[in-house]
């Protein structure tokens, strides 16, 4: 198949003999194949040993860690709420509860609910005032510090001043959930630059977490350690976690893998790159909004009518073989699964 080339200057003017300039070439007929990698994209790097898969299940874990331990430990609350002046058990008739301890558990809903619901929204406005890394190492340094406040009132006596420690409790609560809202915010917010296998792993390192609060609840009460004891327990165990955690995602930050799948230029093509330094960040909250919205009020609905008796209500329900050995070792209420 014949070619023809122009091979004439690109300076030179025009003239008669412009077709002189015209050499005729042979070429013989090749297939040409498109490449289709980009021009930027370097080998993807492994996740060596699932470690980054492990962290993030240890993540999701640790995000719902607070709510799992706080309301697990309902004997403890109850105890540290009951009549002092009374010899009745803290698990007799709910007639016979206190007025701290009957409310206490609805406090503790409406003070973990509200603060998570709201610090979810606001962390959209702190992604561009603060990094990823401040926001997680932050959030885990400041659940340790409150989880530690917590595990020290374990062992004093507040009987002589339970209304302020009712509001300690409380606003120890609430600063909890603040930094959980702020720490789940951050970890779901990169996961779309990850693949479902590492979704699948922070929602159920959550699942995961709410049954290993209750294992731990079973196991304190087979070998019948006291309300007090089981629930220091709890709350070191959940300082050991958030430890964990902390250095857990220190080392995935330094890692190749996490680095590359949050660098937002790997894998752009030259146009797109090109493209992406003259083209203005505009986010239209609007357009995500009408792509979401019907997914969004299915999660409200479910997590609104949920958390609306639960555990509010539920733990206010004995069974009706109450007094038996399962159901007097190990009340209806320890199975915490959300």
């Amino acid at each position: 198949m014949e070619y023809s080339v122009n091979t004439r200057p690109l300076l030179q003017q025009d003239s008669d003999t412009e077709n002189d300039d015209i050499v005729t070439q042979t070429y013989e007929e090749n297939v040409v194949v498109k490449d289709d990698k980009p021009l930027f994209r370097p080998p993807e790097p492994q996740d060596r040993y699932n470690m980054a898969y492990i962290i993030f299940y240890i993540l999701g874990i640790t995000t719902l860690l607070p709510w799992n331990f706080f309301i697990t430990a309902d004997d403890y609350w109850m105890y540290k709420f009951r009549d002092v002046n009374s010899n009745l058990s803290t698990f007799g008739d709910q007639k016979q509860r206190t007025t701290l301890q009957a409310e206490f558990t609805s406090y503790l809903s409406v003070a973990s609910s509200v603060p998570n619901i709201l610090f979810l929204v606001l962390n959209t406005a702190l992604t561009h005032k603060l990094s990823l890394q401040k926001r997680v190492v932050g959030s885990l340094l400041a659940m340790a510090v409150f989880f530690i406040i917590t595990t020290v009132f374990v062992n004093i006596n507040t009987d002589t001043y339970q209304d302020v420690f009712f509001g300690i409790t409380l606003t120890t609560v609430v600063l909890l959930n603040v930094s959980s809202a702020i720490l789940s915010g951050s970890i779901f917010g990169i996961m779309g630059k990850f693949s479902s296998k590492y979704i699948t792993a922070t929602i159920g390192g959550q699942a995961l977490g709410g049954i290993f609060a209750a294992i731990s609840q079973i196991v304190a009460l087979a070998i019948g350690a006291s309300s007090v004891h089981s629930a220091f327990v709890y709350f070191m165990v959940g300082n050991v976690m958030i430890l964990l955690t902390l250095v857990s995602y220190v080392i995935l930050s330094k890692t190749v893998f996490f680095k590359y799948h949050l660098s937002e230029k790997m894998g752009l093509t030259l146009n797109e790159f090109q493209s992406e330094l003259v083209r203005p960040r505009i986010i239209d909250h609007k357009v995500i909004f009408k792509k979401i919205w019907m997914y969004g009020a299915g999660v409200f609905l479910v997590f609104f009518i949920s958390l609306s008796c639960y555990p509010g209500l539920t733990v206010l329900i004995e069974s009706d073989t109450h007094g038996k050995p399962w159901n007097g070792n190990y009340p209806d209420n320890t199975i915490n699964l959300f």
